[in-house]
C-alpha cells in the first residue's frame, strides 16, 4: 500500500480532488456532469482502498461510513440541525429573493436530489474533511475551506450571485454536521432534503429541465 503520511503527499491529494473536477466541468460539456462526479469518486473509493495515512490503512469507517454512532443523542442533534439550516435556508432565500418561484416536485426532481446529493457528500465531507483534518489543526478551518470549495464547484451552473451565498451555508451545514456526527448517512440525507428544498425554491431549473 501506498503511504499517505506527510504534508506533501496530502496538499497534492487535496488539491487534484478538490480543484480538479472543477476545472473538468468548466471544460467539459455540463450534461457530462455527472460523468466527472462518479469519476471522482471512483479515484476516492481506490484512494480509501489502497492507502495508509500515518501507517494505518483506511477504512469505510474513517469516510463516515458507519452506523454504530447512530443513537438517539447523535438523531436529536441531527433533526435540530436539519430543521435549523432548513428554515435558516428557506429564510435567507425569502430574504434574497422572494417566494415566486416554487416548483413542483416531481420523480426527476427526486431522482436529480438523490444522484447529486450523496456523491458530493461522500466527496467533500467524507473525504476532503478527512484529508483536510491533517492539514488545517483548527476544525473551523477545515470546515471554511471545505464550505469554499463545496460553493465553488458550482460554479459552472452559472447562478445568480445570490445562490451562492445560499449554497455556502447549505454547505456549512453539511460541512459542520458532519464534523458533529461523523456519518455519511445522515449527511447524505441531509443534503438530498436540503436539495429538495432549493430546487422546490427553483434553484437549478435551468439544469433540470
Amino acid at each position: 500500500m501506498k503511504k499517505l503520511n506527510n504534508v506533501k503527499q496530502s496538499i497534492v491529494v487535496f488539491l487534484v480532488l478538490a480543484i480538479l473536477p472543477g476545472i473538468l466541468l468548466q471544460i467539459i460539456s455540463r450534461k457530462y456532469d455527472l460523468v466527472i462526479l462518479f469519476l471522482t469518486l471512483l479515484v476516492v473509493f481506490i484512494i480509501i482502498k489502497t492507502t495508509k495515512t500515518d501507517g494505518k490503512a483506511w477504512t469505510w469507517r474513517d469516510a463516515g461510513f458507519r452506523i454504530d454512532n447512530i443513537n438517539k443523542k447523535s438523531l436529536t442533534f441531527y433533526v435540530k440541525s436539519i430543521l435549523g439550516f432548513s428554515i435558516g435556508f428557506i429564510a435567507l432565500y425569502a430574504w434574497i429573493y422572494d417566494l415566486n418561484h416554487i416548483k413542483t416536485l416531481s420523480i426527476n426532481i427526486s431522482i436529480f436530489s438523490v444522484l447529486y446529493s450523496f456523491p458530493q457528500v461522500i466527496l467533500y465531507q467524507g473525504f476532503l474533511m478527512k484529508v483536510g483534518k491533517k492539514l488545517f489543526k483548527k476544525s473551523w478551518v477545515n470546515i471554511t475551506v471545505n464550505v469554499l470549495l463545496f460553493t465553488s464547484m458550482h460554479i459552472f451552473y452559472h447562478l445568480p450571485w445570490f445562490d451562492y451565498v445560499l449554497l455556502a451555508f447549505a454547505g456549512l451545514g453539511f460541512s459542520w454536521t458532519y464534523s458533529k456526527c461523523k456519518n455519511i448517512y445522515l449527511v447524505g440525507l441531509f443534503h438530498f432534503i436540503l436539495n429538495l428544498i432549493a430546487i422546490h425554491l427553483g434553484m437549478f431549473a435551468s439544469h433540470i429541465n
